[in-house]
């Protein structure tokens, strides 16, 4: 079932109200990267669900990466925005936040996973 009730707005509110939050997930909602940019602010969050997010970007997703260093699970699939060019792109900023892909990028340290 996809929800229109979550939008961008609705994101930002979660991110501001609730900074303790570990575990997120927007599938199938019409939010945007101008949303999700907000969930930088979670500096706890663990898991984060993003997929079937039609207005996501890639610089987004890596910023989100960068900053919510907890972050072990993050599900991008289904997100026709994010393809295979920009995921090559990704690479070493992905490998740096010591996280895999699909494309089977080892990890570090961490068990930090991407979905896509």
């Amino acid at each position: 079932m996809i929800t229109r009730t979550v939008t961008d707005r609705s994101v930002r509110a979660v991110a501001e109200h609730c900074p303790e939050l570990q575990f997120v997930g927007f599938m199938g909602c019409p939010v945007t990267s101008q949303g999700v940019i907000h969930l930088t602010a979670l500096r706890n969050l663990n898991v984060l669900d993003l997929r079937h997010i039609s207005e996501l970007n890639n610089e987004t997703v890596m910023e989100v990466v960068r900053k919510c260093r907890n972050l072990s699970s993050l599900n991008l699939c289904l997100n026709w925005s994010i393809n295979d060019s920009n995921g090559q792109k990704q690479r070493p900023s992905v490998r740096k936040a010591g996280m895999s892909t699909k494309y089977g990028l080892p990890s570090s340290q961490s068990d930090r996973q991407i979905v896509t």
